[in-house]
């Protein structure tokens, strides 16, 4: 047998250089594939997590609009009770002014009032004089009738008596 030459060597040091390198590149891959398997799980929950986030902008600025457009209402609202509250305000200015007003009038009603309740005392007291004196007028007056219905009475009899006397001398 022959001994093998020396490029023998030479190409089975490289095959097995080859060979190492080829693992090498194998485990490098292997390596590279995981990554690779690993990065695209991470793409794939970031992409889920931006078409979510993307989801969840439309909704925000669904929202937002919304919210912007309630505000544009509440703004004219807002204004719309601001007028109001001065319309009230001066409403109640003038009717503050109104109840000043009806409170001093009030007071001289009062005390108009209770001059013309001293007046209608006074009168009642006049008037009760006078009923007194009505009272005792017609007491007076029914004692002059009475006296009056008196001699009237005995006028009357007298008168009979007369004429009785009368026709007495006339008829003898």
């Amino acid at each position: 047998m022959s001994s093998p030459s020396r490029w023998t060597y030479v190409f089975a040091g490289l095959s097995v250089a080859l060979a190492a390198f080829c693992v090498v590149q194998w485990r490098r891959e292997a390596a590279l594939r995981s990554e690779l398997a690993e990065a695209g799980g991470q793409v794939a929950v970031s992409e889920k997590k931006a078409f979510d986030a993307a989801k969840l902008a439309d909704t925000y600025a669904g929202e937002i609009r919304t919210l912007e457009t309630r505000v544009t209402e509440l703004k004219k609202a807002e204004a719309g009770l601001k007028s109001d509250a001065l319309k009230a305000s001066t409403a109640l200015r003038k009717a503050e002014a109104g109840l000043l007003q009806a409170k001093a009038d009030l007071g001289a009603a009062k005390e108009a009032v209770v001059r013309q309740n001293d007046a209608i005392r006074k009168q009642n007291a006049v008037i009760a004089e006078q009923n007194d004196g009505i009272r005792r007028l017609n007491e007076a007056f029914k004692k002059v009738v009475d006296d009056r219905n008196e001699v009237v009475r005995l006028l009357n009899e007298r008168t009979d008596m007369l004429n009785k006397l009368n026709a007495e001398k006339t008829g003898k």
